[in-house]
């Protein structure tokens, strides 16, 4: 129920983003706006499946590198569209 696991994060920090699903991006993003908060700084994000079509853009924009293991291209589904 964390937002944040492992360690306590301070201004300076390089952060990793792990995710184990991403459909919108939503939770991804409130957690990368959590870690910035601390002062931290994300320098990529990455999930095991990326179920949409959303999220890759919108870190793209933010200049935060994307990098899902499989996505839904890859299991021959539609994605997930972000209201």
């Amino acid at each position: 129920a964390r937002q944040i696991e492992g360690t306590v994060l301070s201004p300076g920090m390089r952060v990793l983003v792990v995710e184990d699903v991403v459909s919108t991006g939503g939770s991804l993003f409130k957690a990368i706006d959590t870690i910035e908060e601390t002062g931290a700084t994300v320098v990529a994000a990455t999930t095991l499946i990326d179920r949409g079509a959303s999220a890759g853009a919108v870190l793209a924009e933010r200049g935060i590198p994307y990098l899902p293991v499989a996505t839904y291209v890859d299991f021959g589904m539609e994605p997930v569209l972000a209201p």
